[in-house]
């Protein structure tokens, strides 16, 4: 007997015969990572042609072997552009932490390297560490930080205070009150550091971050990748209720930030009109939603017993070039750093290896609770993360790690609920919704039938949007539509969300038919 508040999970491999009761609520528990970072680095880089991967079969039996030469010279003239690049890149790296004051523990023990499949860029071990060894180092005082907006913002605010009560309160009582305006606040100061209207920091540290805006990516790439800018078709090819709903409350949120950074910058007679102000406004949340990070605000001893600050967020150059890797298991793709707020009076935002990492490895860290599920993360930083599925890629039979639970999950719909299941995890209420008895518990027969129900969805999230229309005569052809590159790369981060749910189902009912038969 199981009770109402418990969660089957359930043998996603033929390994397993048997399944456990992990008590729950409705919706699965997911591994949760504390309060780890809200941010994401996100850039694209053209995919680079080896000549080691050239493929020369296609070129027919009549290609000739000068054609063959001028393909393999032109894959290695961009094999050479790209090394160039890189290079390039990396002494911007070098140059950009000796303007800001980053500290790096080893001479050259970080590279920016693309990678050839996707593209995507990341940060690279030239020299191997071990657990516990500071990677690298950012003083606070070289962030962006969301308790210092520039003077245009404070003004603003001020008189925004005036006018409603007439309370000249200073603005640290705005700070430590109104805490979700801080991607506002970060907003302004990107925007502030692209006009160049502040000049009151020592100059290597404006210069410097000056030189972090040409490590930002692509403002229409970004746009692009983030479903909060996408048309209702293309967010509905995703197949993912929760993602819609999510984006409809960030679009309210999002608004009244626009309108607060609109009316800021109307005060200092840009000469733009609305629409500019407001891409402007629009690109700079942007950057503060894929790539910012929290830090508790450091409090000395007395003030800490008064009160609690909001905590810190942070736009910090260099450590936004990290990329995400889960903290929930190992091997290749997962997280081996982690960060935090180091130093008294002087402090710093330190990255620390959480296991010994090789040489060459890519530096990762966890994202934190807003890249998981992989909807959320896709709607907070545009892309979607592979995590692994426990019983389905694990190399070994331990069960005991990531405590038998799901880092990611799927929507299915039966009898008009919407449930979430993992690759090996399905909600006790799904079990209920099938079972006439009134203390219900998982039969062979229930899992049948949960595992067909399961596998029809799975197999309609595969079918591309025109296979979709023939069965649905309401669908939209999203390929009559396409017109620009934007809207591929959202179809394209659309359907590897639809991928993704897919793999789970999968998954699951696999796992549900294996325990049925067992």
């Amino acid at each position: 007997m199981v009770s109402k508040k418990a969660l089957i999970a359930l043998a996603a491999c033929p390994t397993v015969a048997a399944f456990a009761l992990i008590g729950g609520s409705s919706r699965p528990l997911l591994p949760t990572s504390g309060s780890r970072s809200v941010f994401r680095r996100y850039c694209s880089h053209s995919n680079i042609i080896s000549p080691y991967y050239a493929n020369t079969a296609s070129a027919g039996a009549s290609a000739t072997t000068s054609q063959l030469l001028e393909s393999m010279l032109a894959a290695s003239q961009e094999l050479d552009e790209h090394h160039q690049q890189s290079k390039d890149e990396n002494q911007q790296l070098q140059d950009l932490c000796k303007q800001l004051d980053v500290v790096i523990e080893q001479p050259d023990l970080l590279r920016l390297e693309s990678t050839p499949d996707d593209g995507v860029r990341g940060v690279y071990l030239n020299h191997p560490v071990e657990q516990g060894d500071l990677i690298l180092k950012i003083p606070l005082s070289s962030c962006l930080r969301d308790d210092k907006p520039p003077d245009w913002w404070t003004r603003m605010k001020q008189e925004q205070q005036e006018d409603t009560d007439g309370d000249d309160e200073d603005m640290e009582y705005s700070y430590n009150n109104p805490s979700d305006e801080w991607a506002a606040r970060l907003a302004a100061s990107v925007l502030d550091l692209q006009l160049r209207k502040e000049d009151t920091e020592q100059q290597s540290i404006l210069e410097g971050k000056q030189m972090w805006l040409s490590f930002l990516p692509d403002g229409n790439y970004l746009r692009a990748s983030l479903p909060i800018h996408w048309s209702e078709p293309v967010l509905h090819s995703a197949r993912c209720t929760a993602l819609e709903l999510a984006v409809d409350s960030a679009y309210f949120a999002r608004a009244e930030a626009i309108q607060q950074l609109m009316q800021g910058l109307q005060s200092l007679d840009l000469g733009k009109d609305n629409s500019e102000l407001e891409r402007m406004c629009q690109d700079a949340l942007d950057v503060v939603q894929t790539r910012s990070c929290r830090a508790q605000q450091l409090q000395d001893a007395e003030d800490m017993a008064r009160t609690t600050n909001p905590p810190l967020r942070l736009l910090a150059p260099v450590f936004d070039l990290l990329n995400h890797g889960s903290s929930n298991s190992q091997g290749g793709g997962c997280a081996n750093a982690q960060f935090g707020v180091e130093g008294g009076e002087n402090p710093f935002l330190c990255v620390r290896a959480t296991r010994d990492v090789n040489a060459n490895d890519e530096v990762l860290i966890d994202y934190g609770d807003s890249a998981k599920p992989a909807w959320k993360c896709l709607l907070s930083y545009g892309f979607v993360p592979r995590y692994s599925m426990h019983g389905v890629d694990d190399d070994d039979d331990d069960e005991d790690d990531d405590d038998g639970m799901d880092e990611d999950v799927a929507e299915i719909y039966v009898a008009g609920r919407r449930y979430e299941v993992g690759p090996s995890t399905i909600p006790y209420e799904m079990v209920a919704e099938l079972s006439s008895d009134p203390e219900p518990e998982l039969t062979p027969e229930i899992a049948l039938k949960l595992a067909k129900r399961i596998s029809e969805v799975s197999f309609y999230l595969l079918l591309d949007d025109q296979q979709k229309k023939n069965r649905d005569s309401n669908a939209v052809d999203l390929l009559d539509s396409v017109d620009n590159a934007e809207e591929i790369i959202a179809l394209r981060a659309a359907s590897s969300l639809r991928w993704a749910q897919h793999r789970i189902l999968r998954a699951c009912g696999k796992g549900l038919q294996e325990w049925a038969n067992r």
